[in-house]
C-alpha cells in the first residue's frame, strides 16, 4: 500500500515524548516507523484496506485530522478521492487492480484550485462532488443572499464559471450528468452540456454550459420540488409531492415547453406534519438507469429516513425504506456516514452489537420491510473512525480516519467489502 508521508520537524523533546508514550491494548500493529500505516480492520472482518497515508503536519495544539471531500469508482476500476488536512488539499487516482496511485488527466483541476470562494466568508458551499463513476469534480458555492433576497451561484473544480441569481434559499444538486439549482417557484435551473464523451479518462467538458429552466407540469398542479435530473440527452426527470399525498414522476424532453412533460409514476406518500423533512441524498446504477433518493425527518432524534426507487427502463417507482429510524447510529451523524444502493436500501456506521458497543463500528443495513442486517463482521474496525461510506459497483467502500495512539500523527484509509 502506499504511504504518502509529510514530514514534520519536530523536536528533541517532541520525539523522546512520543518514544516514551505506552500504547494502547487496542492499537494495531504499526510498523517500525513512525509514520508506517496501521491495519485498520480486525480478523475476518468481512473488508479489505485499499490504500493509506499518513502525516503529522501540525501543532500538539491544534490537530484537526484528515477530511474526505468526496471519492466515486469510475467503470474503469479506478478510485477518484479528494481530501484536505488543514491548508493543504489533495486529489489523488488510485488504480485499484494495481494499487498505485496514477497521474491526474491534464485537464482536471489542480488540487490548489478546487477550493478558495468560501475563504472569504462571503459564500457558502452547497456541492463538492465527483460526477457519479467519473473523475469529473463539481464544486458548487452559493454567494450570500442580498437584500432583494437572490444569490448567485459559482463553480469551482472542473467547471469554471458563474451562474444565473437564484432564490436566496434555493438548493443546489449534482445529478448523474449535470448540476440543477432549485429556484423560486419550484423551478428548477439545470446547468446542460457537461457530458460530452469524447474521452475516456477525463469524459466531461465546461465548455458551453447553458442554463435551462424545468418546470414541466402546468402551473395549477402546484407541486412541492423535491429533485430533478437533467440528462443531456434522452428523458429528464422532475420529481415533486403533490397536496401532501403523492410523488409525481415526471419525465420530459430539454427543449419543451413548461407543461409537456409526462407523468410516468404516481406514488402515494404522506411526509411529516408541516413538510417537515429534506432530500438528503441520491444514489444513481453505474449506467444511470436506477435512482434511488432519501428524505429525511430532521425533527426526530434519531432522524427517520424513507428512501425511494426510480428506473427510468421500466418507470416503476417504489417507496423501500419507510421512515426507518438509525438506531444504531450515534446521535447527530452526518449523511457521510450512510448511502443507498441501486434498489433503495440503506446503508450506515453505527455502533456495533446492536448499537450497545460505542467503542466499536458496525455497518448496518436497512432493507424493505425495515429489515436490518450486518454488512460484514460486527465491530470490524479495529483504528479509527468512519469517515465517509459510499455504495459503488455493488460494494461499500468506506474512508477511515484516526490518530495512532501516543502520535500526532492521522492516518486516512479506504477500505472496500470482499
Amino acid at each position: 500500500m502506499k504511504t504518502i508521508q509529510h514530514l514534520l520537524i519536530l523536536s528533541f523533546v517532541s520525539i523522546s515524548l512520543f518514544a516514551s508514550c505506552k500504547k494502547e491494548k487496542t492499537e494495531p500493529e504499526s510498523g517500525n516507523g513512525l509514520y508506517d500505516p496501521v491495519n485498520v480492520l480486525n480478523d475476518n472482518s468481512g473488508y479489505e484496506q485499499l490504500w493509506d497515508t499518513t502525516t503529522a503536519y501540525g501543532s500538539l495544539a491544534s490537530i484537526t485530522g484528515y477530511y474526505v471531500r468526496d471519492f466515486t469508482v469510475d467503470t474503469r476500476n479506478r478510485m477518484h478521492f479528494v481530501y484536505h488536512y488543514r491548508e493543504e488539499h489533495f486529489r489523488r487516482s488510485l488504480d485499484l487492480s494495481t494499487r498505485k496511485v496514477i497521474p491526474q488527466h491534464p485537464d482536471a483541476a489542480k488540487e490548489e484550485t478546487l477550493f478558495g470562494l468560501d475563504i472569504s466568508g462571503n459564500y457558502h458551499r452547497e456541492v463538492e462532488l465527483f460526477k457519479p463513476y467519473t473523475n469529473y469534480y463539481v464544486g458548487v458555492f452559493q454567494s450570500e443572499r442580498s437584500s432583494f433576497g437572490f444569490s448567485k451561484i459559482y463553480f469551482k473544480g472542473d467547471i469554471q464559471g458563474s451562474g444565473e441569481l437564484v432564490h436566496q434559499f434555493g438548493r443546489t444538486e449534482l445529478g448523474f450528468e449535470n448540476v440543477v439549482v432549485a429556484d423560486f417557484g419550484n423551478n428548477a435551473n439545470m446547468y446542460i452540456g457537461l457530458n460530452k464523451k469524447n474521452d475516456e479518462d477525463f469524459n466531461y467538458r465546461n465548455k458551453n454550459t447553458t442554463v435551462e429552466k424545468a418546470r414541466p407540469f402546468p402551473q395549477s398542479e402546484n407541486l412541492f420540488y423535491i429533485l430533478c435530473d437533467a440528462r443531456t440527452s434522452g428523458k429528464s426527470l422532475y420529481i415533486g409531492l403533490q397536496n401532501s399525498s403523492q410523488l409525481k414522476a415526471i419525465e420530459f424532453d430539454r427543449n419543451v415547453s413548461n407543461t409537456t412533460g409526462t407523468l410516468t409514476a404516481t406514488l402515494n406518500w404522506t411526509p411529516p406534519a408541516g413538510h417537515a423533512f429534506t432530500t438528503a441524498f441520491r444514489h444513481y446504477s453505474a449506467d444511470g438507469t436506477k435512482l434511488s433518493f432519501a428524505l429525511l425527518n430532521y425533527r426526530t432524534n434519531p432522524y427517520r429516513i424513507t428512501t425511494f426507487s426510480y428506473n427510468f427502463t421500466t418507470k416503476e417507482f417504489k417507496k423501500v425504506v419507510d421512515h426507518a429510524s438509525l438506531s444504531y447510529g450515534r446521535e447527530g451523524s452526518s449523511e457521510y456516514l450512510y448511502d443507498l444502493d441501486d434498489e433503495g436500501n440503506l446503508y450506515y456506521a453505527g455502533y456495533a452489537e446492536n448499537g450497545t458497543n460505542d467503542k466499536g463500528v458496525s455497518i448496518y443495513k436497512i432493507s424493505a420491510g425495515n429489515t436490518t442486517s450486518l454488512v460484514g463482521k460486527d465491530n470490524f474496525l479495529k483504528f479509527g473512525r468512519v469517515a465517509k461510506l459510499k455504495y459503488l459497483h455493488g460494494k461499500l467502500y468506506l474512508a477511515v480516519t484516526g490518530t495512532k495512539t501516543g502520535t500526532i500523527v492521522n492516518q486516512l484509509s479506504f477500505i472496500r467489502q470482499k
